[in-house]
């Protein structure tokens, strides 16, 4: 590309330059038409001037013409030749155009000598006007009553012109000097304006460049500059406010991944926890060298490890939910009283394991039944609980509920609950971040265990119920945390009192068998769900797809049918419609079985014709309440055997016993057990009570429930005792 010369000029000697050539161009141009004016007019003037003397002329030679008198001729022509300023020369001609008299060379008298100019003045009757370089010659013939008598001609010279258009050009161009001069000062006083302001964005725009976002432009002009300046500072704020706002975006986007980073860490030790619990005993299980009663211990723990690891990946899934906007309150009417007798059932075992007092305070006012979501209170509860507990050292746990006055509609009524601690509290500078998921405390990242989920997930749980979730805490005092809820009066009879009292070991034979079909094409689930259904002495045939449950279900029409939704061939979606669209299908209750955690597959699963939903892995009670409610069943139960189980005693309960136990060990031994309860390797800890002589049984019956429950600080307080 070609690059001109002045295309690297500045842009003050552009605007200069620009300037000065203008006005020069402007002062040539009014010069040029001043000297053209004058030209113009000057010979307008000369030829008034020729055509006045050619008339005297006229008038002066008609006579002497006629007569020709060439003397008379030629005293008028000699009058005219006096003023050689101005005539330069005059002729008198024939009527053929020869030379009668000429004042300037009088040896053309009597001339025979033809002037071409002459015979075309007798040519036409008009003047004619002929210019040369230095003179304008004129010409005019002489008649009498249209008698052509001759010709007279006059040549009046232009040096006056050529002198006053030499005077108007130096004008000229004086003019155009100075006009150049005060024109570039002006070009440059205006250029100065202009570039100095733009200057000052350039140097404004560089500094911002470089990073610095405090530039402000302070223009005290009014014009589009100013605008300009405006715009720059305008920009400059949103900058500052873009770039302020992309910082804290890449610092809570750097917290978050710490935060998930330290989440996957404590998760991949949570998971493993149970895990490496489940594959152990497993193991040692399939060894064949155990007692019935040790099998049965290590299944139970096995049992235990398992609904630890499922609670663990509820709560991945739950956040997950909540993080995707998917999570749906699902309201139903419960008994609250019993939700909150089974929750002190559930952790009274753990705080009298940690020597805690837990007490549980229901106001008279609080109602019995309610409708809300049970599952998601429960779970709220359960979290709180949980943590009020794993933090707190000494003292004890209170869980108070109470009902202010109720609102004018009397149907709807707010429920408080407060769960208080005297745990270890937490700091001013972390309640903040309290409710950010993946996020712990300092005394939770020191316990080693949960996910950090547990509050995100019930404060999100607490607003779905139209409720808020608040924390008030005092370090080394304990914690409050307080939420309310939004819920509906619900009546008893609303309240689904189906529920298994025990084992399940057989239906009352009431003169049918229900027959059930389990449609699933993963041969160990069919397996397992046939073996549960069989040992009851319920008729039980299995499909492994759609298309097979189909013609199952036209030959034997089964009472109930438990539907896996995601099979090849055919899934439990088009199965299900394809039954429920024939009139005897929709007597046929069919319970749809499927993995997914997401309500939108819930309410998907029913529209579809489904009259229940359990979702995978299920529990024993949850089949068998499912049917019992579909089909009316009622059950014959194990009755509870009396033998005493073990209890979770707290280390002060058996502190001088199990310390003279402990004194029995080596000295290796106990700090094998010491490090591996620190490190929480539960199997590890198994592996060390199996090593305890058979006399000091209520030292291993109580450390393995220490470890079944996951309870390793009860045990690092009696090596601590010892």
């Amino acid at each position: 590309m070609i690059r001109f010369p002045w295309q690297r000029w500045s842009l003050a000697v552009k605007i200069t330059s620009m300037m000065t050539l203008s006005i020069v161009l402007a002062v040539a141009s009014v010069t040029l038409l001043s000297l053209h004016r004058e030209r113009q007019a000057f010979r307008r003037e000369l030829k008034s001037q020729a055509q006045l003397m050619l008339d005297l002329m006229e008038i002066s030679a008609q006579d002497a013409l006629y007569y020709q008198d060439v003397d008379l001729l030629s005293d008028l022509m000699r009058r005219l030749g006096e003023d050689r300023y101005i005539v330069l020369s005059s002729r008198i001609y024939d009527n053929q155009g020869q030379i009668l008299v000429d004042a300037s060379d009088q040896s053309l008298k009597y001339g025979i000598q033809i002037d071409p100019f002459a015979q075309q003045v007798i040519a036409q009757p008009a003047i004619l006007f002929q210019w040369k370089s230095d003179s304008l010659l004129a010409g005019q013939a002489v008649t009498i009553e249209n008698q052509t008598l001759g010709a007279i001609s006059v040549e009046l010279s232009t040096a006056p012109l050529n002198r006053k258009i030499s005077t108007v050009r130096d004008r000229g161009i004086l003019v155009a000097f100075l006009a150049v001069i005060i024109g570039m000062l002006l070009s440059l006083l205006l250029s100065r304006s202009i570039t100095n302001p733009l200057q000052h964005v350039v140097e404004a725009t560089k500094r911002l460049a470089e990073g610095d976002l405090e530039q402000q432009l302070a223009l005290q002009n009014e014009d589009e500059l100013a605008t300009l300046a405006n715009a720059f500072n305008r920009m400059t704020a949103q900058l500052r406010e873009t770039i302020l706002t992309l910082q804290q975006t890449k610092e809570k986007a750097e917290v978050a991944n710490r935060a998930k980073s330290e989440f996957l860490a404590n998760m991949s030790h949570e998971l493993r926890t149970p895990l490496n619990a489940i594959l152990g005993f497993t193991q040692i299980i399939l060894r064949g060298d155990t007692s019935p009663q040790e099998q049965r211990n290590y299944i139970e723990i096995v049992n235990r490890s398992g609904e630890h690891l499922l609670s663990l990946i509820n709560d991945i899934l739950e956040m997950s939910k909540i993080e995707a906007g998917k999570i749906t309150l699902n309201p139903g009417s419960f008994d609250l009283y019993r939700l909150l007798n089974t929750l002190e059932e559930m952790f009274r075992l753990k705080a009298q394991a940690k020597s805690l007092q837990l007490l549980f305070e229901r106001a008279p006012e609080v109602p019995q039944y309610i409708q809300t979501d049970e599952s998601k209170l429960r779970q709220v509860l359960i979290n709180l609980l949980s943590n009020a507990i794993k933090f707190t050292q000494e003292g004890g746990i209170v869980l108070r509920v109470v009902a202010p006055s109720k609102s004018e509609n009397k149907e709807k009524i707010e429920l408080i609950f407060e769960v208080e601690d005297t745990g270890a509290g937490i700091a001013p500078d972390e309640i903040s971040r309290l409710f950010e998921a993946f996020s712990q405390t300092e005394s939770g990242l020191q316990s080693h265990e949960g996910t950090g989920l547990g509050l995100p997930i019930s404060r999100k749980f607490v607003q779905l119920m139209g409720g808020q979730m608040k924390v008030k805490s005092t370090p080394n005092y304990g914690s409050v945390f307080r939420f309310n809820i939004q819920a509906t009066l619900a009546n008893s009879q609303d309240i689904d009192k189906i529920s298994p009292q025990g084992k399940v070991i057989g239906i009352k034979n009431e003169g049918r068998i229900p027959r059930i079909l389990i449609v699933e094409d993963k041969p160990i689930n069919r397996q397992l769900l046939a073996k549960l259904l069989t040992t009851v002495g319920l008729d039980v045939r299995e499909a492994t797809n759609g298309q097979e449950a189909l013609e199952v279900w036209e030959d034997w029409k089964p009472h109930l049918i438990w539907m896996d939704m995601r099979m090849p061939v055919m899934d439990g979606y088009e199965a299900t419609r394809r039954i429920k669209a024939e009139s005897q299908g929709k007597k046929t209750i069919i319970v749809a079985l499927t993995a997914s955690a997401l309500e939108e597959e819930r309410a998907e699963i029913l529209e579809t014709g489904c009259d229940d939903f359990v979702r995978k892995p299920f529990r024993e009670a949850e089949i068998f309440t499912t049917m019992a409610t579909h089909l009316n069943l009622n059950y014959v139960y194990q009755e509870a055997q009396k033998s005493p189980t073990p209890q979770a005693d707290s280390p002060k309960t058996f502190k001088r016993p199990l310390e003279e136990q402990l004194q029995q060990m080596s000295s290796e031994w106990i700090e094998q057990l010491q490090q591996s309860a620190i490190k929480g390797l539960d199997d590890e800890i198994m592996k060390l009570i199996a090593q305890i002589p058979e006399g000091d049984g209520s030292l291993a019956k109580t450390l393995r429930d220490w470890t079944d429950n996951f309870n390793f600080d009860a045990i690092l307080e009696l090596i601590q005792q010892y």
